[in-house]
C-alpha cells in the first residue's frame, strides 16, 4: 500500500516548500499491490469506506470458492441525482492479486456510504452490509448476500432513523460476532448520537446518547479491555465534534446490547478546536488492550495533520496531542507548506511476532500544493506519539500522485479496521482520485503488509517488467500488441471507451520472454477515442490512449 517518501538530496526532486522544511524529497519506485475497481462513471464521489474479512471470518460455502478473503469498500456522490457504490472482491486466502469473485452494489442519492459485514445466523453464510443516509428519510442499514456471477440479493434493509437533515453515520465490527453502527439524528424530537450494537447474531435495539445535542460529526471504534482482575470489558468508543470540540466518551458494549436506551456515556477527552473548520473525524483503537484502554483520532485543519491518542504508557494515560506534519516527530516538517486533506488511521498489527499485538498507528491523508504536488502520503507513529516508525519521513500510497488538483477538490481515503480475532490478511486501503487518461474517478484497493515500516509489494523477482509496443495507432480492425515479460503470464487487454464503458477485452497466456498479441475484430468499434489498459497476472502495466479509424 505504502512506499517510501525519504530525505535524500537530489536536484531533480526538490520541493517549494518552506525555508523551515525545505529538505530534498525522493519517491521511491512503488511496488504495494494496488489497483483500481468501481464504476469510472462516478461523478463527484465525496467519501470512502473499506473493511475486509480473513477466510474462515468471511465464509461463502454456495459460492463453491473454498476459502476466501472478503474485501469491501464505498464510495459515494451525495448528489441527489447521482450514484453511489459498493464494491466486493474474494480473493484466494493472503492473495490479494487473485480476483475469484466481485460485484457491485449501486445506491442513487445516499449520503455517506459505510461498508462491513456479519455472519447471517440462518444461512451461516457472510452478509455484506451497507449503512447510509437517505435525504428527508433517514438513516439506513442493508443486508446482501452474494450468488454466482457477480449478482447481489437484498436480504433485509432497516431504517434507523426519520432524521430530516444529514447526520454522518458510522460502521465498526470487532471479531466475527460484534459490530456497532453510530449515526447523528437530527429529527428535532432526538437531536441527539445514536448507535446500535451487533451481538449474538441480532442488532440491539437503538440507544440514544446523552450529552450530544447538536453534534456535527461522529466516528466509533469497538475495543475489548483486559482490566487487571484478568477480566476483558467490550467498549465502544465515539468522538464527535460539536461547539468548537471534539468529545470522546465510551460506554459499555454488554450494557447497550442488553439494556439499550438513552445512555450517558463516560467522558474521556474534551479537546478544545475552535473555530476552525476542520475534516471529518477518523477514530480507531486497538481490538484489545491490556490493562487499560487506547485510542486515536485524526483530523486536519488544511494546516496541520494533528492526532489526538491516549496511552497508558503515556503521561500517565492523559489524553496526548501528535501534530504529525509538524516535525515533532522526527521528521520533516511539511505543515503550512501543503494543504491536507481528510486524514484516516488505524492501529497496526505489528507481525510476524511470536503474539500478534496492535500497537502503531498508521495515518494517511491527502497534499496538494495546488500544482505539481498532489497526492496521498502518510506515516505510520509509535504508540507514544514521540518518533515516525514507519522508513524515511512519510509514505507514499501507491499510483496515487495526479498531475493537477481536481476543481473543486474532492479526495478521500480510508483505511481498515480491524482486531486480533479475525485479522486482515492486509491493512487495507481505499482512496480516490482522477485517472490522468480518462478525465474520470477511479477508485484505488490498496494491501500493505501489517508492521511492515515500508510498504508490501509484490517480490521483486515475481513482478513482470513490462516493454510494450502498440501499433498501428490509429487502427482499423485490430490493434498488435508487442510484449515481453520476465515469467509466465496471462496477460489481458482491456479496450474502454471514453465513458469508461467496456468496449472489447481479450486475455491469454504467454511464457516467458517476448511474444506479440493481435487484438483482433475491432472493426465494428465506432470510430473515435479509446483507452488501451494492459494488465499481467491483473496487474495493470500500462494504459495507452488509441484511435479508431
Amino acid at each position: 500500500m505504502l512506499h517510501l517518501f525519504t530525505k535524500k538530496a537530489v536536484t531533480a526532486f526538490l520541493l517549494a516548500v518552506t525555508a523551515a522544511s525545505a529538505t530534498a524529497q525522493v519517491y521511491q519506485t512503488p511496488n504495494a499491490y494496488e489497483f483500481t475497481y468501481g464504476d469510472p462513471n462516478m461523478k463527484l464521489p465525496q467519501s470512502t469506506s473499506c473493511h475486509s474479512m480473513p477466510a474462515g471470518g468471511a465464509y461463502f460455502p454456495s459460492l463453491g470458492l473454498g476459502s476466501t478473503d472478503l474485501y469491501v469498500a464505498g464510495w459515494n456522490d451525495p448528489d441527489p441525482a447521482m450514484f453511489s457504490e459498493v464494491t466486493v472482491m474474494l480473493t484466494p486466502p493472503g492473495n490479494p492479486t487473485v480476483i475469484l469473485w466481485q460485484g457491485s452494489i449501486k445506491f442513487t442519492g445516499v449520503q455517506d456510504l459505510e461498508v462491513g459485514s456479519v455472519r447471517n445466523p440462518m444461512s451461516n453464510e457472510t452478509s455484506i452490509l451497507a449503512a447510509y443516509y437517505l435525504p428527508g428519510v433517514g438513516h439506513f442499514l442493508d443486508e446482501y448476500k452474494l450468488g454466482p456471477g457477480g449478482a447481489t440479493g437484498l436480504i433485509n434493509q432497516t431504517q434507523l432513523s426519520n432524521s430530516p437533515t444529514y447526520g454522518r453515520i458510522r460502521m465498526d465490527f470487532h471479531s466475527l460476532w460484534s459490530g456497532a453502527i453510530t449515526w447523528i439524528n437530527r429529527d428535532p424530537s432526538v437531536n441527539r448520537v445514536q448507535a446500535r450494537v451487533y451481538e449474538n447474531n441480532a442488532w440491539s435495539a437503538t440507544s440514544t446518547i446523552n450529552g450530544t445535542a447538536n453534534k456535527t460529526d461522529v466516528d466509533l471504534a469497538i475495543e475489548a479491555v483486559e482490566i487487571p482482575s484478568g477480566t476483558s470489558v467490550k467498549e465502544l468508543h465515539l468522538a464527535y465534534t460539536g461547539n468548537g470540540f471534539i468529545t470522546k466518551t465510551s460506554l459499555n458494549f454488554n450494557t447497550l446490547a442488553t439494556l439499550p436506551g438513552t445512555l450517558t456515556p463516560t467522558i474521556n477527552d474534551n479537546s478544545y478546536v475552535g473555530a476552525v473548520p476542520i475534516s471529518k473525524l477518523s477514530l480507531d483503537c486497538p481490538g484489545f488492550s491490556q490493562n487499560s484502554s487506547r485510542w486515536a483520532y485524526t483530523y486536519t485543519d488544511m494546516l496541520n495533520v494533528i492526532v489526538r491518542f491516549k496511552d497508558p504508557l503515556v503521561a500517565g494515560g492523559a489524553p496526548q496531542t501528535a501534530v504529525v506534519t509538524a516535525g515533532m516527530l522526527g521528521n520533516v516538517p511539511i505543515s503550512g507548506s501543503y494543504k491536507l486533506y481528510n486524514p484516516a488511521l488505524n492501529y497496526e498489527l505489528n507481525v510476524p511476532t511470536p503474539v500478534p499485538y496492535q500497537n502503531d498507528i498508521m495515518i494517511a491523508w491527502y497534499a496538494t500544493d495546488g500544482m505539481g504536488f498532489n497526492k496521498y502520503i502518510g506515516l505510520k507513529m509509535d504508540p507514544t506519539g514521540t518518533f515516525v516508525s514507519s522508513l524515511g519521513d512519510y509514505l507514499d500510497l501507491p499510483n496515487a500522485q495526479t498531475a493537477s488538483t481536481p476543481n473543486p477538490t474532492y479526495n478521500g481515503i480510508m483505511l481498515n479496521k480491524t482486531d486480533l480475532k479475525t485479522r486482515s490478511p492486509f491493512s487495507y486501503a481505499t482512496y480516490f482520485d482522477i485517472d490522468p487518461v480518462t478525465g474520470l474517478y477511479q477508485l484505488h484497493h490498496a494491501f500493505h503488509d501489517w508492521g511492515d515500516a515500508a510498504f508490501r509489494g509484490l517480490p521483486e523477482e515475481t513482478e513482470s517488467a513490462i516493454n510494450i509496443g502498440t501499433y498501428p495507432n490509429p487502427f482499423r480492425d485490430q490493434l498488435n500488441i508487442s510484449i515481453e515479460t520476465k515469467e509466465n503470464s496471462i496477460v489481458e487487454l482491456l479496450l474502454t471507451d471514453i465513458s469508461g464503458r467496456t468496449a472489447a477485452q481479450t486475455n491469454v497466456a504467454l511464457t516467458k520472454g517476448s511474444h506479440q498479441v493481435n487484438f483482433k475484430q475491432l472493426g465494428q468499434l465506432a470510430p473515435g477515442n479509446y483507452i488501451l489498459t494492459t494488465l499481467i497476472d491483473h496487474k495493470k502495466v500500462g494504459v495507452q490512449k488509441v484511435t479508431k479509424q
